[in-house]
């Protein structure tokens, strides 16, 4: 194992426990070039702590980026090669002394020496407020002993050590003692957890397996792979309901699913009947074949509940498989499964990157850059090549043509950064970057919209949010939820049937006249998250925006309740059907005129129904694909236009359905022109 990356403070004094930030060697800091490139217009310099030491490159100068370079810090008699540092970012790059890359930007590289009988250890975090000790002055003899500990305020918690280099974990304590026999770049990774919610309960009473022969099957909405296990019902069962599952010789239960960001997983377990005490065993698997175990319980004659919450190693953005078994004894009953996931954000970790602007300091005196000319927008799979660019020598009036770092990939839809720089005489630059943006086509950049939507032309992402937003919400009369019923007979009549409504999801046409049970008025987006009380029929409030509301099947309503749309349906997702399209442009209103909305693909916590903190839908990513697989119709026309005339404003994307490829023009799940 190696070395790790995060962010310290203070260099720390013998003997002492004080933030470190980094730490120099104990002999010559000389900064000296060694056999470095001399030529002050090499876009890389060498240099080393170490008078003696030799430091070359290859090729020698470098005036190219992205240019392959290979380094080499030759070896010295009575010390050893550590590592290469970034003299601009401090952070390490290689502890190899052939380093191998491509240059991305302007770099000045240092080697760093140590005597042949000490080792260096730096601490790095990924939070910027961490408080990072270590005993002692950084440099350290061989076989001494490092007291290290990080600590942080707030509500960041600590994860692990990860080693620099090899992004291993190395501790999961946030204090602990590090015998020294190599170099280590350590760093102190804390992430940010959220409520702990619900993922998936059963208590198996809704499945039957009456054999013990493998089979998947499934379990109140999630695949499970039953092995030597069943579902049972009879007396010697032990259950809390109507079934349970019951294991014997070596039985297990296993996701075919994977949690997660895992939390805990809770159950209920005991001996079959009258059989003998027996081991179950809870494990995980990011993989499906690698299996950990979490913990392992003895069983007793009566159910005995547990819950196991895991550490935040297990807390993968990719979650892992979940597997119950028995070890000995004969038979035993798992029941009452609840599993709970608690997602984790994990703030960037260090490394050896720097921002755009960092890799042409703009610093030049001289230079002023002509960017006359410079595209900025393109459409799916055009054709791109560097616009010319030059800089004119304020001193000696000489025109110099500019370089240009980076590209734009038309085949990748969303924003890229180009930089275009040019040096001066003095070895200065001047640079300037440019964020260029592949829409699915640009040329809906020079749409003209219609009186209502004056003041949208050329706008697109936030901007043609809050200009949307601004329209949908002037003049808007909201209706009560009362008054709906009759609006909804008129807005959500079936084209072929006008005395008849059009019911959403199952497509079904009824009678428009309103009884309180032919059908009722569905909040698409629900109403338990749309952070404002249940509507009653008087109300007048995001909860009776027509445009959300839909003539539904009662038993279609209780079947929905509030679950996210995708294409599977479980017990946290709904298909939509022929309807898909209709939901994800009507979600797309609702974030537009609602600011307090939140759409994404992560789950909502469960007890934050009725609030503004849950006031979140989804799945975004599927959405998006729903509105380009299902386009508008006839009907959502009829809707928009009857809406219009009695909320006084309209839903953009039926208007203008490419609007989303505006609005989303940088989302991953995007989909591109066919």
């Amino acid at each position: 194992m190696k070395k790790l990356m995060l962010t310290l403070s203070l260099i720390i004094l013998l003997g002492t426990l004080m933030a470190c930030q980094g730490f120099s060697p104990p002999d010559d800091d000389h900064d000296l070039p060694g056999n470095g490139s001399t030529d002050p217009n090499s876009l890389l310099v060498l240099s080393s702590n170490l008078e003696s030491a030799t430091v070359t490159s290859s090729p020698d100068p470098v005036k190219t980026l992205s240019t392959d370079v290979s380094i080499l810090a030759s070896p010295v008699a009575g010390y050893r090669f550590d590592h290469w540092q970034d003299v601009q970012t401090g952070r390490p790059v290689s502890n190899q002394p052939q380093h191998t890359f491509t240059l991305d930007r302007q770099r000045h590289l240092k080697a760093i020496y140590f005597d042949d009988d000490t080792f260096g250890v730096t601490l790095y975090s990924n939070l910027d407020h961490a408080r990072l000790r270590q005993s002692g002055s950084g440099v350290y003899p061989a076989q001494s002993s490092v007291h290290i500990e990080s600590d942080a305020s707030g509500d960041y918690v600590f994860l692990y050590w990860l080693d620099y280099f090899s992004r291993e974990i190395v501790s999961t304590a946030e204090q602990w003692s590090l015998d020294i026999t190599e170099s280590w770049q350590l760093i102190a990774v804390y992430g940010l957890f959220a409520a702990p919610t619900l993922f998936y309960e059963t208590g198996f009473d809704n499945t039957t397996k009456t054999q013990y022969a493998p089979q998947t099957i499934d379990v109140d909405g999630r695949s499970w792979l039953f092995d030597d296990a069943l579902t049972g019902n009879l007396a010697n069962d032990k259950r809390n309901g109507s079934r349970s599952v019951r294991m014997q010789h070596e039985g297990s239960i296993t996701s075919a699913f994977k949690v997660p960001h895992l939390y805990s997983v809770s159950f209920a377990y005991a001996s079959y009947g009258t059989d003998p005490v027996a081991s179950v065993i809870l494990e995980v698997s990011a993989d499906g074949s690698t299996w950990e175990t979490l913990a392992t319980r003895q069983t007793t004659s009566t159910l005995t509940s547990v819950t196991i919450e895991v550490d935040a190693t297990h807390s993968h953005e990719n979650g892992v498989y979940i597997r119950i078994r028995k070890s000995g004894g004969t038979r035993v009953n798992i029941d009452d499964l609840i599993i709970e996931n608690r997602p984790l954000t994990i703030p960037p970790l260090p490394e050896d990157t720097v921002e755009e602007g960092g890799r042409f300091p703009n610093t030049s005196t001289r230079l002023t850059l002509e960017l006359e000319g410079i595209q900025h927008y393109f459409s799916y799979q055009d054709d791109w090549s560097a616009a010319p660019c030059q800089a004119i020598d304020q001193t000696t009036s000489a025109v110099i043509e500019c370089s240009v770092y980076g590209s734009v990939d038309t085949g990748q839809l969303g924003y890229h950064h180009v930089t275009y720089y040019a040096q001066d005489e003095d070895g200065f630059y001047a640079s300037h970057t440019v964020e260029k943006i592949v829409f699915r086509d640009a040329s809906l950049l020079d749409w003209v919209y219609d009186d209502y939507y004056s003041g949208i032309d050329g706008l697109y992402g936030e901007a043609l949010l809050l200009a949307l937003r601004t329209i949908v919400r002037s003049g808007m009369t909201l209706q009560s939820y009362g008054d709906a019923r009759e609006i909804l007979a008129e807005a959500d009549a079936d084209p072929d049937n006008p005395d008849h409504v059009l019911l959403i999801y199952n497509r079904a046409s009824v009678t428009a006249l309103w009884d309180g049970n032919t059908w009722h008025r569905e909040h698409v987006w629900p109403n338990s998250r749309l952070g404002v009380p249940r509507a009653t029929n008087t109300t007048r409030s995001i909860a009776t925006d027509l445009h959300n509301l839909r003539a539904i099947n009662p038993s279609v309503n209780s079947s929905r309740s509030n679950k996210f749309f995708d294409y599977e349906e479980t017990t946290l997702t709904y298909y939509p059907g022929e309807d898909r399209g209709d939901v994800a442009r009507i979600y797309f209103y609702m974030i537009t005129a609602w600011d307090d909305l939140v759409l994404r693909d992560t789950f909502a916590p469960e007890a934050t129904t009725y609030t503004v903190e849950g006031a979140i839908q989804g799945v975004l990513s599927t959405l998006l694909f729903f509105h380009y697989d299902d386009p508008v119709d006839a009907f959502e026309h009829q809707r928009n236009a009857v809406i219009y005339a009695y909320q006084n404003n309209r839903n953009p994307f039926i208007d203008y359905p490419h609007l989303i490829d505006l609005l989303f023009y940088d989302h991953p799940a995007l989909p591109t022109p066919e």
